[in-house]
């Protein structure tokens, strides 16, 4: 069954983050469909739905995410789409 995986990453822009980021993301399998991504006052802000063929850890993926990109220093948030659903229902 395909999940949906919500990204958002916030930082101090500097070249490499979304290459950093998707090859982290093939690891896991993950399937960018969609991707946001701004430079607002000097920060890097990024929004991105992954899709995924198996069912993921959520806190494992984080905690890869951040290891292997703790040398730019980025804030990172993730939300599977049942999470996101939820929190965006009317």
């Amino acid at each position: 069954m395909k999940e949906k995986i919500y990204l958002t990453v916030i930082g101090k822009n500097e070249p490499g983050i979304i290459a950093t980021l998707a090859n982290n993301l093939q690891t896991f399998q993950l399937s960018i469909n969609d991707i946001t991504q701004k430079i607002l006052d000097e920060k890097f802000v990024l929004f991105m739905e992954l899709e995924s063929n198996t069912s993921l850890d959520i806190q494992h993926l984080k905690t890869h995410l951040e290891q292997n990109t703790k040398n730019f220093r980025l804030q990172i948030m993730l939300a599977h789409e049942n999470l996101f659903n939820a929190m965006h229902r009317i």
